[in-house]
């Protein structure tokens, strides 16, 4: 049962985490992808652990309820503190050259 939860909060967080990786010092246009990707993930992972020829190919077990709580609940706040870090980053870097090259706001603009 371990083997599975770890199997999915890692699953999950990979597709999750795209998200605070994406804030670099630019600022990414929106990407319809990704959310797409996210719902087939999740979907995908579903279908692993509970379809049984699934299960075998990839040496999963079903889960009670409380266990799938936990993964989820892990996978949430593993990526709330990655975008937290990610957002604290971001912001320190513009505080930390106003007006200069490379800052978010400059680039936005063109600066280079």
């Amino acid at each position: 049962m371990t083997r599975t939860a770890a199997f999915l909060f890692l699953a999950a967080g990979k597709v999750l985490f795209n998200y605070p990786a994406r804030h670099t010092d630019l600022r990414p246009l929106p990407n319809a992808v990704v959310p797409a990707a996210l719902v087939l993930g999740f979907s995908a992972q579903d279908v692993v652990v509970g379809v049984p020829a699934l299960r075998d190919a990839f040496d999963t077990v079903p889960l009670p309820l409380a266990a799938w709580m936990w993964a989820a609940a892990s996978v949430v706040i593993s990526w709330g503190l990655a975008e937290l870090a990610s957002r604290l980053i971001w912001r320190r870097r513009r505080e930390g050259a106003p007006g200069g090259r490379d800052t978010p706001d400059s680039l936005s603009r063109g600066e280079r």
